[in-house]
């Protein structure tokens, strides 16, 4: 339906063959919308329909990140802010829609959806962790913090919420701050990578970088693939 009435491509009409390039640059937003609008859902093949009607958070999930690695980010916020609402406890969706968010510069919109999904499900750990991480992306500090602080507060504590709080700190020098979740950190989770590098980003920031090197290849060896401790460690 889309293409109905336009001439088609050949070897005596290579009209694409000048402008795809340019489209794939340019933009094609007008296009995406049309296409979409000519989706017929209520006329849609028995298969289609049927994953459309059963798809759950799981699914919305997958679809987002299929989105995302295809750079189609409005495509993917809607549907990590779909599985978010029929499941904001799936481990995976929050940080999701935080990704999709920011690349799709909807970090308002996400703000309110995760806010609201704290809201109902106060024990969610990832949902927090999340609000959090988006609050920091907008520069707004104490928010992000406080959202942490919900996470840290649930029983037990979360290894990912205290590494949440303890990167605002580090990222914001507030040294003190960082020694005491660091602290914490060791004190829950001796041996993980997340106490020995907020060790080391603790012992960076006083200046002792003799054991900052030496925690931070503790760190290393926990996880080779934790990639600010081999920026630190650099």
């Amino acid at each position: 339906r889309f293409a109905a009435g336009a001439a088609l491509q050949s070897d005596d009409r290579m009209a694409l063959e000048f402008s795809a390039p340019r489209a794939l640059y340019g933009g094609a937003r007008e296009n995406v919308a049309t296409v979409r609008g000519l989706l017929d859902h209520a006329h849609a093949p028995a298969v289609i329909a049927s994953a459309r009607a059963n798809a759950g958070a799981p699914e919305h999930r997958h679809l987002g990140e299929l989105m995302l690695r295809a750079d189609a980010y409005e495509m993917a916020y809607q549907e990590y802010a779909k599985a978010l609402e029929l499941d904001a406890t799936d481990p995976e969706t929050p940080d999701g829609i935080v990704r999709a968010a920011i690349a799709s510069h909807r970090e308002e919109d996400a703000t309110t959806r995760l806010e609201s999904a704290a809201r109902a499900n106060p024990r969610a750990v990832r949902v927090w962790i999340a609000l959090s991480k988006l609050q920091a992306a907008r520069g707004a500090f104490d928010r992000a913090a406080a959202a942490a602080k919900e996470a840290i507060a649930i029983e037990p504590p979360a290894p990912a919420a205290l590494e949440q709080l303890a990167s605002l700190y580090s990222d914001a020098g507030a040294v003190a701050n960082l020694d005491a979740v660091a602290g914490t950190l060791r004190h829950f989770f001796p041996g993980s990578r997340g106490a020995h590098y907020y060790t080391a980003a603790a012992q960076f920031l006083h200046q002792d970088l003799a054991a900052a090197a030496r925690s931070v290849q503790l760190a290393i060896a926990a996880d080779p693939r934790l990639a600010p401790a081999q920026n630190l460690a650099g």
